[in-house]
């Protein structure tokens, strides 16, 4: 294992790096870090060479400025991947990871071999999302950080084993800090959806079917991404590669071989024609 920091414009990015093969770059949700993919190193480090870098404002790398551009993370992605000398990487994203990977495969689709969006979006899902952003902003401000990081682990309190292992995850790599949050949030949403048809990589988009608004987005995705295949999960919700890890790791490590994904109890699998 390694865990080295690379500073981009005198800017500290920690990533860790686990197994040898084909490179993966793995992009966390918000609030966690490259940490809450340990459920899939056992499995993938086998074959691939797994790369976990914490995102801008997370974890053990630098801030996130004031202004953000709508490339941030696809600069400091592409300068990740200049100094680990790889022209072009799967890339593997859940929740603001898979919007991460979204910037990556338009602002730098060299880099990009194959491309997995797991609770992903390309837009605020709707007016209300919006509004209700605006409308708990100032409430975020108030309230203190550890109370509202308990109100996150508290939807994830049930007793399968998907939810206790999200929730140990949760607690072990939560690791933002609440000016980071309210930099992330306090400016308006990009808008990636005009783009997405400039994304030609063979694509993956993974969603639980429990969160409407989730399911909306990532069906957004598969719709406007050519050459998408859509995946739905009877019964759950993010992050999908703590809930679900078993069936999340083989399916993608399928499409990531370049295979046929198999059919699974409780998953529904939308094509289009990739003729």
């Amino acid at each position: 294992m390694a865990m080295p920091t690379l500073r981009i414009h005198d800017i500290p990015l920690h990533y860790r790096t686990e197994g040898q093969g084909s490179p993966i770059l793995f992009l966390h949700g918000m609030g966690t870090r490259g940490d809450m993919w340990e459920p899939q190193i056992p499995f993938f480090s086998r074959e691939f060479r797994m790369i976990m870098p914490d995102l801008r404002g997370h974890g053990q790398s630098g801030p996130l400025p004031d202004n953000i551009p709508p490339d941030l993370y696809a600069r400091d992605l592409k300068a990740l991947l200049d100094h680990l000398r790889l022209e072009k990487t799967h890339v593997v994203g859940v929740s603001l990871g898979a919007v991460a990977a979204l910037t990556l495969a338009i602002y730098s689709p060299s880099s990009v071999d194959r491309l997995v969006l797991a609770d992903g979006y390309g837009r605020t899902p709707s007016r209300l999302i919006s509004f209700l952003f605006k409308i708990c902003y100032p409430l975020v401000i108030l309230c203190p950080w550890k109370w509202i990081q308990h109100r996150v682990l508290a939807l994830y309190n049930g007793s399968g084993p998907g939810q206790k292992r999200t929730r140990r995850m949760l607690k072990h790599t939560f690791s933002m800090k609440k000016e980071n949050f309210l930099r992330l949030n306090r400016q308006k949403q990009p808008d990636f959806t005009p783009l997405l048809p400039r994304i030609h990589h063979p694509t993956l988009v993974m969603a639980g079917d429990v969160n409407p608004l989730e399911l909306k987005g990532s069906r957004l995705l598969f719709k406007r991404i050519p050459h998408s295949q859509l995946t739905i999960f009877q019964g759950e919700y993010d992050p999908l590669n703590t809930m679900e890890t078993n069936r999340f790791n083989e399916m993608v490590r399928d499409f990531l071989k370049g295979e046929p994904l198999k059919e699974k109890p409780g998953v529904r699998i939308f094509r289009h024609d990739l003729t």
